[in-house]
């Protein structure tokens, strides 16, 4: 009880980082508690771990850490230990060395000092007895120096730790073999028979520190992470360039419980700045996963969060070492909120080293912010001033492809690479290249066929060379995935294909109605096709067929007047101009009302909408033309002149938007008729009648194409479309054929010389 109460007493009053640190402790008449902090005995650790005992960097710690405490309690408090040897030292999870067993610490001058009379009764302690009390009698320490007991058993721990074995005798002590030379003119100055002439252990420490056993980078790195705080900035930077230059030849177990600790403690508060993340990302890749959780992820959310750019950029360029250990919920909950400010910061480097995480991060990232948050940011990117950046972010989208789901990639890549394909910046145009090569498993054969193509046929004269032949390599392998799709398509000519997502053309099921748009009718439905798509290629506006139609977006029906031109024997006769309701708008002839989207009106032809005549005639763009009567034929629901003209569009289209959407904001088309003739209401121009047209847009293209429904006589449809019917003209041969063609060229012949006619009676008339 002694011995326990003795130790008790100096545990509570010692402190120092070499004695192994109390934390609480309780004594009665019966038994001693006393708890310290966790520690393993060095011999029960050796005997774990055997390589420890040739880990040259873990034994000279740990014995500068002994001799240190041996220093200070024989120096600084004027105490003698008295039981140092091998079964004394303890570990902590770090691997450091403590030195305990205070059982008979005491104080020299002390009126009856524990030592003289427990020191003879300790365990081997005939063994580790230095030759002075060699008798047993312990009284004669009372007249030696302080140090005289404990540096002789300093100099028993040198041959313990550096034999791997406790101290069999006294006698085994002049066996030097495995003694370091630099350590051993000290060690036998330690184990001289002279008390008067042994070395203080003080005296061996400060000795080896200059030119000897301790002369190790270990050490100095260990002292001046303990001494990291009150060290200026330059200082601090030479330490951590140096720590980091070093690390990986240190001890695993001190790495993770010594250095990062006191670096993570550096970090937060003694401003360590962005340097102590590089050891300190080092060290976490040694962690298992559930050291990493418990020790890293943490501070890594807290350095994340923190407004430092030269620490985010330290974060992002050292990404790749510990993401592989970073849960998937911290990543989306807690860094990547953080992380996404870097692309909108504006400092270069941060935003390229944010982009440069994305393909790090991305295999983390739930579906949410990869289709959505994710992509916004790049769209930004890719119009970012530095030219860098943007060919990195089309590269990066490239590699982000996979992740992204079907409708995100229909969605998103074509615009984004074509918007590419247009930098100024060649790099960022061979980007858009290669990451239309690398994601052409994506795109169906139309939108290889109808944009990207056309969209990569635009550099084939680029002024870069390389650039050229990127894009000759991409369209021989767009060419090849077409020509193979084709060949798999069979002899059958009458399917068409929508654009741009649009409706499909419909199939007609007679083979004479094809002959329809051949001749007149044909070529004046071709032209006006041509216009309209040229006009369509920039805007989504709806035209109608016959270039007469008023279109506006609410308010009253709009409305139009045209010619009808109807054909008898072989004369032509014109009537005067006449109005109908055949407008589209929200209201009046709007969609799905009388003539407008959809709608079912009879004499009333308009986009989409099923037109009835008794004499029988040629529907619009894409309805459906139904007669019960025969011979007669009308060009447009609203009529029109027998020679279209498109009045030109000027049409305002603004760029994507920077989300890639596929749609332009808001398309403007004016499209604006001459006047009408003066007189006998002939129409100079032979052009029908319009007012201004005013369309909003959400879509940059629409597609024609509707099917032909039964009825008595054949009808001429529109783009794509085909009349079928039980009539006689269904049934009609090519001589038929070609002499109603020749019938409508002597119309038109007619119809030209009226004009002449009119003309010049008019001038007379003037």
């Amino acid at each position: 009880m002694a011995l326990a109460k003795n130790a008790l007493k100096r545990f509570k009053t010692l402190r120092h980082p070499g004695i192994v640190a109390f934390m609480d402790g309780a004594e009665n008449d019966n038994q001693v508690i006393i708890g310290t902090e966790p520690v393993t005995p060095l011999t029960l650790a050796l005997g774990k771990d055997p390589s420890l005992a040739d880990d040259q960097n873990f034994l000279a710690l740990g014995l500068y850490k002994i001799a240190s405490a041996v220093k200070f309690l024989n120096s600084d408090v004027q105490m003698t230990h008295g039981f140092i040897r091998i079964t004394s030292i303890y570990i902590t999870k770090s691997g450091e060395w403590r030195l305990g067993g205070l059982d008979v610490a005491s104080n020299l001058k002390d009126v009856q000092p524990i030592l003289v009379d427990w020191g003879s009764r300790m365990p081997d302690s005939y063994k580790y007895s230095p030759p002075e009390c060699g008798n047993g009698v312990w009284s004669g320490v009372l007249d030696n120096p302080v140090h005289c007991i404990d540096s002789w058993g300093f100099g028993c721990l040198l041959y313990e730790v550096f034999n791997n074995t406790i101290l069999p005798s006294r006698d085994v002590l002049t066996n030097v073999a495995k003694i370091p030379k630099s350590l051993l003119p000290h060690y036998k100055h330690l184990l001289t028979s002279n008390p008067k002439a042994r070395h203080d252990v003080a005296t061996v420490l400060e000795r080896s520190k200059v030119s000897g056993y301790f002369v190790n980078e270990f050490i100095g790195v260990c002292s001046a992470l303990e001494e990291f705080s009150i060290k200026d900035s330059h200082e601090k930077d030479q330490f951590l360039n140096k720590l980091n230059n070093s690390l990986e030849t240190f001890p695993a177990d001190f790495c993770k419980h010594k250095i990062l600790p006191e670096l993570i403690k550096a970090l937060e508060f003694g401003g360590a700045g962005s340097k102590a993340l590089t050891p300190i990302l080092k060290i976490g890749n040694k962690l298992d996963q559930a050291e990493f959780d418990t020790l890293l992820v943490p501070i890594l959310v807290k350095m994340f969060a923190l407004p430092d750019r030269a620490i985010r950029v330290s974060l992002c360029e050292n990404l790749g070492g510990f993401i592989d250990k970073l849960n998937p919920r911290v990543l989306n909950d807690k860094i990547f909120p953080h992380l996404s400010t870097g692309f909108s910061d504006t400092n270069a480097v941060v935003r390229e080293c944010s982009l440069r995480s994305v393909l790090l991060i991305s295999p983390k990232l739930n579906e949410r912010i990869v289709n959505n948050d994710l992509l916004r940011f790049l769209a930004k990117l890719q119009g970012d001033e530095e030219p860098g950046i943007r060919a990195n972010t089309t590269i990066c989208l490239g590699k982000l492809a996979p992740t992204l789901t079907d409708s995100t990639r229909k969605k998103v890549l074509i615009p984004a690479f074509s918007r590419a394909l247009h930098d100024t910046f060649p790099p960022t145009r061979n980007a858009g290249l290669l990451a239309f090569s690398a994601t052409v498993e994506y795109y169906s054969p139309q939108e290889i066929a109808t944009k990207v193509i056309p969209a990569n046929s635009a550099l084939l004269l680029d002024p870069e060379r390389h650039i050229r032949t990127q894009a000759f390599k991409n369209l021989d392998m767009f060419l090849g995935r077409l020509k193979g799709v084709s060949d798999g398509m069979g002899e059958t000519a009458e399917v068409t294909v929508g654009v741009n997502g649009g409706g499909t053309g419909a199939v007609g099921s007679s083979g004479s109605s094809g002959g329809a748009q051949d001749g007149w009718a044909g070529w004046a439905v071709g032209a006006l096709g041509g216009a309209i798509a040229k006009a369509a290629s920039g805007t989504a506006a709806v035209v109608s067929p016959t270039g007469v139609s008023g279109v506006r977006v609410s308010g009253d029906a709009g409305r139009r007047s045209g010619e009808e031109v109807r054909r008898s024997g072989s004369g032509v006769s014109v009537p005067s101009m006449q109005s109908n309701s055949s407008n589209v708008g929200v209201s009046g002839g709007g969609v799905g009302g009388s003539g407008g989207f959809g709608s079912v009106n009879p004499n009333v032809s308009s986009f989409g909408s099923v037109g009835q005549s008794n004499g029988g005639g040629v529907s619009s763009f894409g309805s459906v033309g139904q007669s019960s009567g025969a011979g007669g034929m009308k060009l447009g629901g609203g009529g029109m002149s027998l020679k279209p003209k498109l009045a030109a569009a000027a049409v305002n289209v603004e760029d994507w938007n920077d989300d890639w959407e596929q749609k332009p904001k808001v398309a403007t088309v004016q499209a604006r008729a001459p006047s009408p003739a003066k007189g006998a209401g002939w129409d100079d121009d032979w052009d029908a009648q319009s007012s201004a047209t005013s369309i909003r847009a959400t879509s940059p293209m629409t597609s024609f194409g509707a099917m032909g429904g039964p009825g008595s006589s054949s009808g001429v449809s529109s783009f794509g479309g085909m009349g079928t019917g039980s009539g006689a003209a269904s049934g009609a041969s090519l001589a038929d054929r070609e002499a109603e063609k020749q019938r409508k060229r002597e119309q038109l012949a007619l119809l030209r010389e009226q004009k002449k006619a009119a003309i010049a009676a008019k001038k007379q008339t003037q």
